[in-house]
């Protein structure tokens, strides 16, 4: 049964409750390597059409990801897409920036490894968010695969930002939020 997003406390959901409960679903723009424009990667030609990216000063490097128009609470994006690797096949000079564990009954099952912008999709590109105010997305794991949920609407022109839902901070071993780690790593900036 779906329930009225507008007064929940998205922040306490479980990752069951946020599977049951979502409301919106967007999926990828799906990517037709015959008709495909070949300036783009599979990762930038597989944005939904309500966000865009967001650029750097020289117009070329995608450094995050915004909203095209009003995204309410509840909506579901993804799933990630990446390559997937075991700690057994993690190539020794691998970019982990861009890892997510997958975990099976507790355990590290594998990795999805969003760092190859020809084999991931347009979620690589969304950053953590900072601190609880100015997050607006949870990532979580349903069954093998990760989803971003909006556990706050987002307004039009609002950068996507992302940390993890409780259940999944609790797997990694991290804050609920990512205000302490963000204050950790401020340490060595």
């Amino acid at each position: 049964m779906k329930m009225d997003m507008k007064d929940a406390d998205m922040t306490v959901w479980t990752e069951a409750e946020f599977e049951e409960k979502c409301t919106y679903i967007v999926n990828d723009q799906p990517v037709d390597p015959s008709t495909e424009d070949c300036t783009l990667t599979q990762a930038e030609s597989s944005l939904p059409r309500n966000l865009v990216f967001k650029y750097a000063g020289n117009g070329k490097e995608v450094i995050g990801i915004i909203s095209k128009e009003y995204i309410p609470k509840g909506t579901r994006f993804g799933p990630l897409v990446g390559e997937i690797y075991t700690n057994d096949t993690v190539p020794k000079d691998a970019n982990r920036k861009y890892f997510w564990r997958i975990y099976s009954d507790g355990e590290l099952l594998h990795f999805i490894d969003g760092f190859n912008e020809e084999k991931s999709n347009w979620m690589r590109y969304v950053n953590p968010a900072h601190s609880i105010h100015e997050q607006n997305l949870a990532a979580c794991q349903n069954g093998m695969s990760i989803y971003f949920y909006t556990i706050k609407p987002i307004p039009a022109n609002q950068e996507l930002l992302v940390w993890y839902c409780r259940d999944f901070a609790d797997r990694l071993n991290y804050p609920s939020t990512g205000d302490l780690v963000m204050m950790n790593l401020s340490k060595y900036i």
